[in-house]
């Protein structure tokens, strides 16, 4: 093989492998975790819902809830 088709089959090799790859633990972590937390958004915005009525409740607010699992950077960023 020449220089420039041994490059492209190994470029088109690494795509394959990066492609078809199986997902790495952290990504199966990162992916775990923002199906729970779409979940739980989903049950605080239902049960705001069910409280208040639809028309009454924002993202903002479903957003602003204090949450289980949020960590330090919530309570950094609230500003009070």
């Amino acid at each position: 093989m020449t220089g420039s088709r041994a490059r492209k089959a190994e470029a088109i090799t690494v795509e394959a492998k990066t492609k078809w790859a199986a997902p790495s633990l952290v990504q199966k972590r990162r992916q775990k975790r923002s199906e729970l937390m779409l979940w739980e958004l989903e049950a605080i915005a239902l049960a705001m819902f069910e409280e208040r009525g639809f028309a009454t409740v924002n993202v903002e607010e479903i957003g602003r809830t204090d949450r289980p699992g949020r960590g330090c950077e919530r309570a950094a960023g609230s500003g009070g």
